[in-house]
């Protein structure tokens, strides 16, 4: 079962992917919510109709922020040279995979020598990135049922330390215990949760965050119904998107759009 806990990740792309994920256990399931902002540094260009989150089995589910596809200068343009959700679909489809049917070792290895075997072939590397003291590349979340009452949630953090050394490129397991999980662009929701700004109260004072941040804040997510808590994550979402002010957020880091998805005994499903 999931434990409360925080987790704040700043999140650098190339092409540049600027990300809000926010993962909860409430009392109908897990909802995973996020904008849909991509951004390309390199054509100067972003789609904000992008899903950062994909469907990979009737209970089982990915999401990602960091660099979510590499590419690779031909001629005048780009060229995708790896996506890493587009590798997960897959891997998964490829190994016949159905929700907690899947060798999570096994996923790790064949991701880790994909992606050194792209970045060796290539002409080109992705920038170093370092995110909480850390050189990474990319976090990739897989979500998925595990029992009939429980769920669960593997984080593979692509550690990405040389853009010389690619034999130091590797990629981790971490098993995401936490009630809510806030990954990101987490500036506005850090603010909204214990901040002092006065030009938030406008926020705070809002029927919807009033009713669902006191009970993340008290680590009680599993007391909110799914839809009231979707709906506060597409508020959060828009207010990120609005407030891009803040110190260490770039403009126009995350869309206003967002989705969400519920996991529960009924599947996984999207919901407005």
């Amino acid at each position: 079962m999931l434990k409360h806990a925080l987790i704040l990740s700043a999140v650098f792309v190339y092409p540049l992917q600027a990300s809000l994920i926010i993962q909860a256990m409430t009392r109908d399931g897990l909802v995973v919510c996020g904008d849909r902002r991509m951004e390309n540094s390199a054509t100067k260009t972003f789609d904000d109709t992008g899903h950062k989150i994909r469907r990979l089995g009737p209970a089982c589910g990915v999401w990602a922020t960091g660099v979510l596809e590499l590419l690779e200068k031909v001629r005048d343009g780009f060229t995708p040279s790896f996506d890493f959700l587009t590798f997960t679909e897959s891997w998964f489809r490829v190994h016949n995979c159905s929700d907690v049917l899947w060798d999570i070792e096994e996923f790790r290895k064949s991701l880790e020598g994909s992606l050194r075997q792209t970045l060796q072939g290539s002409n080109s590397r992705p920038p170093v990135l370092v995110v909480n003291g850390k050189p990474i590349l990319c976090n990739l979340t897989i979500f998925y049922r595990a029992t009939k009452t429980t769920y669960s949630a593997r984080d593979f953090v692509v550690n990405y330390p040389s853009q010389t050394d690619l034999s130091k490129l590797s990629v981790t397991v971490e098993n995401i215990i936490a009630f809510i999980n806030v990954f990101g662009n987490a500036q506005v929701y850090a603010e909204l949760r214990d901040g002092k700004r006065k030009d938030f109260d406008r926020y705070r004072s809002e029927p919807i965050i009033k009713a669902v941040m006191p009970n993340l804040i008290r680590g009680e997510s599993m007391a909110l119904p799914s839809e009231l808590f979707a709906n506060f994550c597409h508020r959060l979402i828009e207010i990120t998107a609005e407030r891009d002010d803040l110190p260490g957020m770039r403009k126009g880091a995350v869309s206003r759009t967002s989705e969400c998805v519920l996991l529960n005994n009924n599947g996984l499903n999207w919901i407005d």
